[in-house]
């Protein structure tokens, strides 16, 4: 459940943060926050929210083309994200692509893979454990 407009922890000075402070994420009300953003050409953070949010609405074929979308635009980074999102699709082959380009790119979100419950127990995970000189157990 999300706070109401106006309330001291409801953002009044950017609208661009009101999906930010919701409670809930994935939950309707914080994806139609997510989907009432408007999209910047470059943001790649709002457009990997976008297809977190089409998901958690069960529209399917929208996330899809937004993650399509999300790639063309911004793949010169957050190649977690993009990881995330193919795990989250269950397209697994496409999710350890994107986390070996986080690998190669030194992406910053590449250093919660040993934290990442989803990725445990695969062995490309330990792989790519090992090539950042990370315990692998």
């Amino acid at each position: 459940m999300g706070l109401p407009p106006g309330s001291a922890a409801w953002p009044t000075t950017s609208p661009r943060n009101d999906w930010r402070t919701l409670v809930g994420e994935g939950s309707k009300e914080w994806a139609e926050a997510v989907l009432r953003e408007p999209v910047e050409p470059l943001d790649a953070v709002i457009r990997f929210h976008r297809v977190k949010a089409l998901r958690a609405l069960g529209r399917e074929a929208e996330a899809r083309t937004a993650l399509d979308e999300r790639i063309a635009c911004c793949s010169f980074s957050g190649a977690w994200q993009v990881a995330l999102a193919h795990d989250n699709a269950r397209e697994r082959d496409q999710a350890f692509e994107w986390l070996e380009r986080a690998r190669v790119n030194m992406d910053r979100g590449i250093r919660y893979l040993k934290l990442a419950p989803r990725f445990k127990g695969d062995p490309r995970t330990a792989e790519i454990l090992r090539k950042l000189n990370l315990p692998v157990g």
